[in-house]
């Protein structure tokens, strides 16, 4: 039975192995920023490797640690995730090796952790998705700086507050957020995802759902290919003729008007 903490942070969400997954993408070279210092961190490779933080600093801020989306929340944050087609990881980590909330949102950064899974996002999103949901049944709030989560059937979130992050896992769900720099995420089919505030950015992690962002956003779609299962196409507002605040899905293997 998967558990958590006395309070519901999203890093204090753990699995039946008393692990806080969270979610890490990073380039094939498998090399990245290290604590943003300008020193290069090369990941391990293969499931089963110990990961980690060769200047671990506890302090509640950027900075010191290994960063990352605890249990997929947060997604975007300190990193830009546009570069779906990357390599997705799950490490998993102890509670007391995890600090979140960094800069007053949903990423964390963590001092070790055993890589778990490493794949597609949509395999990485999979793995994260039954303490995503367990963490989403325990939580809800609003206002600026606000996380909404919803795990019924046809949910409805709504958001206008500045950096907000929405997430759903019920089919048929609505998210909607108005403020800036809003992240919005869902798992169950049928959704829709609308943010309407500059540089907004939404995901989905399952096929047949409507994505929508506003000027400077961004959004992932997933859809499925018999070669090779699941992959992920992108859209940026002002790139391929993709537009502010227009509907869009995926038909066919590519990105399509949904009005």
């Amino acid at each position: 039975m998967r558990g958590m903490s006395t309070n519901t942070n999203f890093h204090n969400f753990i699995d039946e192995n008393g692990e806080v997954l969270i979610l890490r993408r990073i380039p094939k070279s498998r090399v990245t920023d290290g604590s943003g210092k300008g020193k290069s961190f090369t990941w391990p490779t293969g499931v089963g490797s110990v990961v980690e933080c060769p200047d671990w600093n506890p302090e509640p801020k950027c900075g010191g640690g290994l960063h990352g989306w605890p249990c997929g929340f947060g997604l975007g944050e300190g990193c830009d995730y546009d570069i779906i087609d990357d390599i997705w990881l799950v490490i998993g980590a102890k509670p007391e090796d995890v600090v979140g909330e960094l800069d007053g949102g949903a990423k964390c950064k963590f001092r070790r952790g055993t890589i778990r899974l490493e794949g597609s996002f949509g395999e990485a999103m999979a793995k994260v998705a039954p303490v995503f949901r367990a963490c989403v049944d325990a939580r809800s709030a609003s206002g600026p700086n606000s996380n909404l989560a919803a795990s019924g059937p046809n949910s409805n979130l709504a958001a206008s507050g500045l950096h907000s992050n929405l997430a759903a896992s019920g089919e048929c769900s609505n998210l909607a957020a108005s403020g800036q720099y809003s992240k919005l995420a869902a798992s169950g089919q049928y959704s829709n995802l609308a943010a309407s505030g500059e540089n907004c950015c939404c995901a989905t992690a399952n096929a047949d759902c409507r994505v929508k962002v506003g000027p400077r956003g961004a959004f992932a779609l997933p859809y499925w290919t018999e070669v090779d299962g699941w992959r992920f196409l992108t859209g940026k507002v002002g790139e391929n003729g993709i537009e502010a605040n227009v509907w869009y899905r995926v038909e066919n293997g590519k990105i399509v008007r949904a009005e």
